[in-house]
Parts: structure tokens; C-alpha cells; sequence
């Protein structure tokens, strides 16, 4: 069997007759592209990984090590906690030395399970940088109109009335 390709169907909530599983195992609606040909693609285009700057690397290095403390101040096993992140145990120990590769969404699936979700949401909360960049940016206010120029409207109004 070749290649097949077929006609691009959009699946919308109005279609509910076009929701068998062949439809949606052989169409992507987004792309508008045949899953076959789709991973194909995705084969041939190759990955590209630059490596992080020194500092970044001890940060990734020390989120990691972090990671692995609270891990183990929870007492839970590698194999556990890989199996509740849902990641392979080699995943997991190349998350807890500070892989850049790792996904970011696999960080934070491995914070989920520590319970330290939260501490996400402190990343670039109190952008100070980005403010002040910001201000400079905002249009600077007009000066007020000089003394004379009110002074003559005024006499102005004076001699007409």
C-alpha cells in the first residue's frame, strides 16, 4: 500500500457524523495534513540543540539537584516518581542532573508530583527590566503651553468684550 493522501476534512462540532476513529486517526484537522505524510516530515526534518550558556547550564544543574532533594525528602523512589511524572527512570535521572533537552513540560509534570506547582508562577512575575524598558518607550507628556501665549488669549478676550 503507497502513500495515500486524502482530502483535507475540517472537523467541527457541527460535523459530529465525521468523528469515526479512521477519520481521526488518518486526517490531523489543524494542519490539514495526512498523519502518514506528517511523520514522515517530521523524520526527515532533523533536530537542532544549541547547547546553553555556562550560567544557564549551572542554573539547569541546580533546578535539577533541587529536584532530586525534594524528591528524596518525600521518599519516593526514582521508579516511582518516573512512573507518576510519566517518564522512563533514564528520563528522569537526566531531569534531575539538569539535561537542557528535557521538556520543559516534563519539569513541570516532575513539580506537579512534588507539589510545587506553584513556584512556577514566581518565574518573571516582578519584571523590573521590562518596566523600566517599557516607561522609556511610553510617549513622554507634552509641556505646557508657555506664559505668553495664555496671557495673549486672555488679553484678547479682554479687549474684544
Amino acid at each position: 500500500m503507497g502513500l495515500e493522501l486524502r482530502r483535507p476534512i475540517l472537523l467541527t462540532k457541527c460535523q459530529p457524523s465525521l468523528t469515526s476513529i479512521d477519520t481521526l486517526t488518518a486526517v490531523c484537522p489543524i494542519l490539514f495534513t495526512n498523519l502518514r505524510v506528517l511523520s514522515k516530515v517530521s523524520d526527515i526534518m532533523p533536530r537542532t540543540f544549541q547547547r546553553p550558556f555556562p550560567a544557564v547550564a549551572k542554573q539547569m544543574a541546580a533546578l535539577g539537584q533541587r529536584m532530586k532533594l525534594a524528591r528524596l525528602r518525600r521518599s519516593l523512589s526514582s521508579a516511582l516518581f518516573a512512573e507518576r511524572v510519566g517518564v522512563s527512570r533514564d528520563t528522569l535521572h537526566r531531569l534531575e542532573k539538569g539535561d537542557p533537552t528535557i521538556a520543559l513540560g516534563t519539569y513541570l509534570r516532575a513539580l506537579r508530583v512534588l507539589g510545587l506547582e506553584k513556584d512556577i508562577d514566581a518565574v518573571a512575575r516582578d519584571d523590573e527590566l521590562g518596566r523600566k524598558l517599557q516607561d522609556l518607550n511610553l510617549p513622554q507628556r507634552r509641556s505646557p503651553r508657555s506664559n505668553s501665549a495664555t496671557t495673549r488669549s486672555k488679553e484678547g478676550d479682554d479687549g474684544q468684550g
